[in-house]
C-alpha cells in the first residue's frame, strides 16, 4: 500500500471514531444546561410564593374544618387541628400549623409577645371595622408565618356560644373530651384566635 493511501486510510478511520454513536439532540441538551443555571430569586418573589403556599394550605384546612363542623358529635373530637389531614401533610414537608385560641381547649394557653401584638391588632382592625385580612411577617432569619384572624362562626355556637344556651349533652361531652374546657360566651363575629402557619424558606424556595 502507498504512503498516500495509508495516509487517507487512517484518516478515514480516525474520522469514523470521531463521528458519534447517535445524532446529538441539541434541545435536550439545552434544557439540560438551563436547568443547571443557578437562579437567584428575589425577596419578594419568596414573599409572594410564600403567600400562596399559606394561602393554598389555609383553603384546604378551612374546607377540612368546615366539613368536621356538619354535626356537633364530629366537631367535638374534631376540633384539635392534629385531627385535620392538611396539618400532617404539611407537617410532612417541614411546615408547621399552629393554632391559637383566646380561651383554652384544654390547658390554657400562652400568647408570647409577637401573637399578643398581632392578636391585639386583630382586635383593633375588628373594632374599628377594617378589613380582617391574612398577614406574612418574618419570625426568624429562616422561617415566616403567615397569620389568620379566626373569627367566631355561626356553626360554632353549638360549643362554642353562650354556655347557658349550650345544651346539656354537649357540655357533658366537651367537659369529657376536654379537660379545661374554657371556649365559650364568644358571640358570632367574634375574634377567638389566630391560625399560624410557618413555613421554612427553604421550603419556600424549593418551591419554585
Amino acid at each position: 500500500m502507498s504512503r498516500n493511501k495509508l495516509v487517507a486510510f487512517v484518516l478515514f478511520f480516525w474520522a469514523m471514531s470521531c463521528e458519534p454513536a447517535t445524532p446529538i439532540d441539541r434541545q435536550a441538551v439545552k434544557e439540560e444546561m438551563k436547568s443547571r443555571e443557578i437562579r437567584k430569586i428575589s425577596s419578594s418573589e419568596i414573599t409572594l410564593r410564600a403567600q400562596e403556599l399559606s394561602k393554598n394550605i389555609y383553603d384546604q384546612l378551612s374546607i377540612q374544618h368546615q366539613q368536621a363542623l356538619s354535626s356537633a358529635d364530629v366537631a367535638i373530637e374534631n376540633c384539635k387541628i392534629d385531627a385535620l389531614p392538611g396539618v400532617q401533610a404539611a407537617k410532612s414537608s417541614g411546615i408547621q400549623i399552629l393554632r391559637w385560641t383566646q380561651k383554652a381547649l384544654n390547658t390554657p394557653e400562652q400568647r408570647n409577645s409577637l401573637e399578643n401584638n398581632m392578636f391585639e391588632a386583630y382586635e383593633y382592625a375588628l373594632a374599628h371595622q377594617l378589613p380582617m385580612t391574612s398577614s406574612l411577617s418574618e419570625l426568624d432569619p429562616s422561617t415566616l408565618r403567615y397569620w389568620v384572624p379566626i373569627q367566631m362562626q355561626e356553626q360554632c355556637t353549638s360549643c362554642h356560644g353562650k354556655k347557658t344556651e349550650i345544651p346539656q349533652e354537649i357540655q357533658r361531652k366537651l367537659a369529657a373530651r376536654y379537660t379545661h374546657f374554657t371556649s365559650v360566651d364568644f358571640e358570632v363575629g367574634q375574634l377567638m384566635g389566630l391560625w399560624e402557619i410557618d413555613l421554612p424558606k427553604e421550603v419556600v424556595i424549593k418551591s419554585f
